[in-house]
């Protein structure tokens, strides 16, 4: 599974913040969303 690169979308940058205040983690490694951002969006 190919992941998506994470650039300049608003409601994503609102999202990526949510997730690191939720779970302490970030939601991007090396300009890549992580699978566990992916799959927490997924149950968002």
């Amino acid at each position: 599974m190919a992941k998506k690169k994470a650039e300049g979308n608003p409601k994503l940058e609102s999202l990526k913040k949510q997730y690191n205040e939720e779970t302490g983690k970030n939601a991007i490694h090396c300009g890549k969303l992580t699978k566990g951002f992916q799959e927490w969006k997924k149950k968002k």
